[in-house]
């Protein structure tokens, strides 16, 4: 069984493409695998772009070692800010609502609440072919850890 996330980005329901979603959707489920759809919405207002991205991830029953992980359902509401052509900020809130794990009936003790954080990041363009994003987030639910980091440094060749 595998974990499979989908990025959905078309706004109509009738379209190839979400056709395309709903066929992987129903064969990776199918198919025994954990599947979670995301669909970003995104509004540019120069220098700002607000975003949004409502997710939902299926837990389709018990593995093999019968353990339950839950549905989670979340969302995540945001902007950048363009600073400067070679520089951006990111404030976002991030939120999910899991569904307890269970296993053989019994569900595990915190396993179901709400996680929220606020991240904070900057991203900056290094050279032509590398990016700096340094993100920090602050959890302000008992769910949430109290605080991340997370640095990447993506290189692309084209």
């Amino acid at each position: 069984m595998s974990n499979v996330l989908i990025v959905h980005a078309h706004p109509e329901p009738k379209s190839l493409t979400s056709a395309l979603k709903d066929l992987a959707v129903e064969t990776l489920t199918a198919q025994g695998n954990a599947v979670q759809v995301s669909f970003t919405a995104v509004k540019t207002q120069e220098p700002l772009v607000f975003f949004a991205t409502p997710s939902y991830s299926f837990s389709l029953g018990d593995d093999d070692e019968g353990l339950d992980p839950g549905d989670v359902a979340g969302g995540r509401l945001g902007l950048i800010l363009s600073a400067t052509p070679d520089t951006s900020l990111l404030l976002d809130v991030d939120v999910a609502s899991s569904v307890g794990t269970h296993r053989g009936g019994f569900q595990f003790v915190d396993s179901d609440g709400v996680s929220g954080i606020v991240d904070l990041g900057l991203l900056t363009v290094v050279s032509k072919d590398t990016v700096l994003n340094v993100t920090a987030g602050i959890g302000f639910t008992n769910a949430a850890p109290d605080f991340s980091l997370a640095v990447s440094l993506p290189i692309t060749h084209y």
